[in-house]
């Protein structure tokens, strides 16, 4: 699993009592990252706050009203009140942006795409069978 490459897999160590558990399942071995090298670029007040969210002992993992109170939460500059920030206006124009090419494009026009009808491959006619005594 992708988690337990940065967390470590889980062990008696990082998990106390987690061998005992009724649906254990022992994964290959691997070593916590720690994550101040996988994100470099962030302060530790946010380092901890991913440590806390992500610890695999359940009974040590902080909850989302716990990590809300950390220094993150409450770094300058503080969030913008709601009724300060600005509104979005109501659009009713048909054009938007493709999110693949930044290009305009009007809604309900023909664009190509991987899960189109034209790409799709109908399913075979599936027999129904009546299993109803008549």
């Amino acid at each position: 699993l992708k988690i337990f490459q940065v967390t470590g897999t889980p062990n008696e160590t990082n998990w106390p009592g987690v061998t005992n558990l009724p649906d254990y399942v022992k994964f290959k071995e691997s070593e916590p990252v720690p994550f101040e090298n996988i994100f470099s670029a962030i302060k530790e007040d946010l380092i901890q706050v991913l440590k806390s969210m992500l610890t695999l002992d359940p009974t040590r993992r902080c909850t989302c009203s716990q990590a809300l109170q950390m220094a993150y939460f409450h770094n300058d500059p503080p969030p913008t009140p709601a009724h300060l920030l600005p509104k979005v206006k109501n659009d009713t124009s048909s054009e938007t942006i493709d999110q693949t090419s930044g290009e305009p494009t009007m809604i309900g026009s023909k664009r190509t795409s991987l899960f189109s009808l034209d790409n799709m491959v109908a399913a075979p006619h599936i027999k129904r069978l009546n299993f109803d005594d008549d």
